[in-house]
C-alpha cells in the first residue's frame, strides 16, 4: 500500500496520506459533508457514506452545495 495517494478534487489535484477518508478531507478543506453533495468516481454519495469511504490513488471527488426545495 503507498504511503500517499493522488487524487482530483473540484479539479484540483491533492496529495494525502493513505488511509484518508472523504468526510475528514471535505471537513479539512473546511466544507460540511452534510451540506454538500457529493460526486465520488462518478458516482453520487451520500453524506454518511462519505464519511467512512476512503480515498485512494487517482481518485475523482467532486462537490456543490446541496439544492434545497423552498
Amino acid at each position: 500500500m503507498p504511503l500517499q495517494i493522488t487524487f482530483t478534487f473540484d479539479g484540483t489535484p491533492h496529495t494525502r496520506p493513505a488511509g484518508c477518508l472523504i468526510g475528514d478531507f471535505l471537513r479539512e478543506q473546511g466544507l460540511r459533508p452534510g451540506r454538500l453533495a457529493i460526486e465520488y468516481n462518478g458516482r453520487a454519495l451520500a453524506p454518511a457514506e462519505a464519511a467512512h469511504l476512503l480515498l485512494r490513488h487517482g481518485d475523482q471527488l467532486r462537490t456543490r452545495p446541496r439544492r434545497t426545495d423552498a
